[in-house]
C-alpha cells in the first residue's frame, strides 16, 4: 500500500469517512490518452520519495485543445450527496486541471470541475462536481470512470486554446467507492443481413460482407475505446464512450455516391435512455487533406423523422434509412468518406453490420433448394422447412425491400415459421444449419 500524506488523510476525513483510494497506479489504470496526449507510469519525481508508480501526463503544443486521458477506477465513485473527490497532483509550475466523470450508471449525467495547483511539488487536490463546466452538469449518481483534461485555464472559462506544452504528475485518486456492477451485453447477435450483390454494398464492420479496409477503430483524436468480442460467435464492436469514437480509412476514402440507404445496428443496456443520444458522423475529404463537409444522422430516445427509430434499451435497435434530408443532416456529398465518427452519451454501446447499400433484395443466386425445402409454397400462414443435411441453426424472414421482418433459432432438421402477421407478398428466408451451410429460400404469402 502507498504512503498517503497526512494532509491527504486530513482532507479524507473532511470530505467523509468512506472514502478510499481508488486509483493508485500500481497496477496500470490509464486508458489510451486522446488528443495528441500521452502518459506512461513512472516512479515518484520527487527527491526520495516514496509513492511507488505514479501517473506521467504530458500535453503537446502540437495536440488538440482537449488532451486528456481516461482513467478507469478499481471502484466506481459514488457522487450523490457527497460529490468530491481528491488527487494528489505534482507539478513545478502553477497549473489547472479539468477531472470530469464519465460512464455514470443508471442515466448519471457526466460533469466536469477544475481543481487548480500552485507548483510546489505533490500537493493533494480537491475538486467538487458542483460546476457543470465544458456543458456538462452536476455529477449526482455512480460513476466508473474519471477523465483529466490536461490543459484547463485558470479562470475555468474553458480549454488552453491553442494547446501548450505542460507535464505534471497524478497519484492517489480517491472517492467514495462502490464495487461494480457487471455491464448488460447482449445476449443474442445482432439481425443477419440480407445476401445482396456485393456490388449493391460497401461495408466497414459485418460478418455477412467483406468490410472495407478501416486503418483504425481508435483515431488519435477521439476520447472513447472500442474493442471486438463475440456474441453467439459473431463479430461485434463495443464501444465505451466517453464523448466520441472515431475510425479512420485516409488511404482507402469510401466512394458512397452510387448507395442510397445506410445500416447499423447498435445495442445499449443503459436503462435511463432520458437526454440521451446516439450519432454518427461521415467526414468528407474528397481528395484534400481534410474535411471539407460533413453528413450526420442523429437518434434520440423517441423516433424521429426519416424512420429513424428510438434508442432502446436492451435489445438490438436496427437503423436501415435513405441517405436524404431527413434523416441525414448537412451536406450529403460521398465520393470521398475518409473518417466515420461516432458520439453518444449511452456509456457502453455495441454495434454491428455498418455498411451503405442500394437497397436490393436477397442476392438470387443465393435463393436455393437444394439444402433445405420448404412447403406449403405459397402459404397463407405457416411454411414448413425441413433440412436435407444436417439440423437448422437459424432462420431469418426479409421483405422485398431487405428487411428483416422475423428470426428464431432452431436446433432441429425441421422447423416452422409462422407468418399469420406478415402481410401478403414475396420474402427471402435465410437459413442457417449447424455445419455451416447458408442458404436462402423464396417465401411466398397469399
Amino acid at each position: 500500500m502507498k504512503k498517503i500524506t497526512l494532509l491527504l488523510s486530513l482532507l479524507i476525513t473532511s470530505v467523509g469517512f468512506s472514502q478510499e483510494v481508488l486509483q493508485d497506479f500500481e497496477s496500470g489504470g490509464p486508458r489510451d490518452p486522446f488528443g495528441g496526449a500521452s502518459f506512461s507510469l513512472v516512479a515518484d519525481p520527487d527527491t526520495g520519495g516514496s509513492r511507488g508508480q505514479v501517473a506521467l501526463l504530458t500535453a503537446s503544443a502540437s495536440g488538440e485543445f482537449f488532451q486528456g486521458i481516461n482513467i478507469d477506477l478499481t471502484k466506481n465513485v459514488e457522487l450523490t450527496s457527497n460529490k468530491t473527490m481528491t488527487m494528489d497532483v505534482f507539478s513545478n509550475s502553477p497549473i489547472t486541471i479539468a477531472p470530469k466523470v464519465v460512464s455514470g450508471i443508471d442515466g448519471a449525467p457526466d460533469s466536469t470541475t477544475s481543481a487548480t495547483h500552485t507548483g510546489s511539488g505533490w500537493e493533494t487536490l480537491s475538486f467538487t462536481y458542483d460546476k457543470g463546466y465544458d456543458n456538462t452538469t452536476t455529477a449526482n449518481g455512480v460513476y466508473r470512470v474519471l477523465v483529466i483534461y490536461y490543459l484547463w485555464k485558470a479562470d475555468n472559462t474553458g480549454f488552453i486554446n491553442p494547446a501548450i506544452d505542460r507535464v505534471f504528475y497524478v497519484d492517489n485518486i480517491s472517492g467514495i467507492g462502490v464495487e461494480p456492477v457487471a455491464d448488460p451485453v447482449p445476449t443474442v447477435a445482432a439481425p443477419t443481413p440480407p445476401n445482396r450483390p456485393a456490388a449493391d454494398v460497401i461495408s466497414l464492420y459485418s460478418n455477412q460482407y467483406d468490410n472495407t479496409t478501416v486503418e483504425t477503430w481508435n483515431a488519435a483524436f477521439d476520447d472513447s475505446t472500442s474493442e471486438d468480442i463475440l456474441i453467439e460467435g459473431n463479430d461485434t464492436k463495443k464501444i465505451s464512450f466517453t464523448n466520441f469514437l472515431g475510425a479512420e480509412f485516409l488511404n482507402n476514402r469510401i466512394d458512397a455516391s452510387g448507395m442510397t440507404k445506410f445500416h447499423i445496428d447498435f445495442w445499449t443496456g443503459n436503462s435511463n435512455l432520458d437526454g440521451k443520444v446516439f450519432n454518427t458522423k461521415f467526414s468528407q475529404w474528397g481528395t484534400t487533406n481534410g474535411e471539407v463537409s460533413a453528413m450526420e444522422l442523429n437518434l434520440e430516445s423517441v423516433p424521429l423523422s426519416g424512420g429513424r427509430p428510438a434508442i432502446a434499451t436492451g435489445s438490438w435497435v436496427s437503423v436501415d434509412v435513405d441517405i436524404t434530408t431527413p434523416p441525414f443532416s448537412n451536406n450529403l456529398t460521398r465520393d470521398g468518406f475518409a473518417q466515420l465518427i461516432f458520439s453518444s452519451n449511452l456509456g457502453v454501446v455495441y454495434i454491428d453490420n455498418v455498411y451503405f447499400h442500394k437497397g436490393t433484395t436477397a442476392s438470387v443466386d443465393q435463393v436455393d433448394g437444394t439444402f433445405f425445402k420448404v412447403y406449403p409454397n405459397p402459404s397463407q400462414d405457416v411454411w414448413n422447412i425441413e433440412s436435407v443435411a444436417s439440423a437448422i441453426s437459424s432462420i431469418a424472414v426479409y421483405d422485398i425491400t431487405g428487411k428483416l421482418v422475423k428470426e428464431q433459432k432452431e436446433s432441429s432438421l425441421s422447423a416452422t415459421i409462422d407468418g399469420s402477421a406478415l402481410s401478403q407478398g414475396l420474402y427471402i428466408a435465410k437459413i442457417s444449419s449447424v455445419d455451416g451451410e447458408v442458404r436462402s429460400i423464396k417465401l411466398s404469402k397469399n
